[in-house]
Parts: structure tokens; C-alpha cells; sequence
């Protein structure tokens, strides 16, 4: 497993989600080496559920990229 997909699954076990990991997972996903693109989507899927947590923190979904709106 990469060091890539091994911090894919920290975010996603994180109590307290940030903008900051919303970022950091996408840069991850540009990274993930291509035999770990499943496992990893799935791990940005399960993420993705929890966006409501990071947009209660800021006030909103305004620091979502384009493609995640």
C-alpha cells in the first residue's frame, strides 16, 4: 500500500474534518498510483459523505471544486 492510499484512510478516520483535508485528499487523488485508484475513490467516497461536517464548520459548501459540487 502507498503512503498515498495509507493517508487517504487517516483522513477518513479522522474525528474533525477540515478544508484542509478536503485539499489534501484531492492532491492524494492526483498522486494515488494507478493500481490503487479503486481502493482510493472508494475512500474519497466515503469522504464525500462527509462533507456536510466541513461545510457546518465553515458556513457553507463554497470551498468545494467545481467537480465535487
Amino acid at each position: 500500500m502507498s503512503k498515498y492510499l495509507d493517508e487517504s484512510y487517516d483522513i477518513i478516520e479522522k474525528d474533525n474534518l477540515t478544508v484542509a483535508d478536503y485539499y489534501k485528499m484531492k492532491e492524494l487523488g492526483k498522486l494515488i498510483p494507478q493500481e490503487e485508484e479503486v481502493e482510493f475513490f472508494g475512500n474519497y467516497e466515503t469522504f464525500y459523505t462527509r462533507f456536510p461536517e466541513i461545510a457546518e464548520k465553515v458556513g457553507g459548501y463554497n470551498f468545494l471544486e467545481e467537480e465535487d459540487k
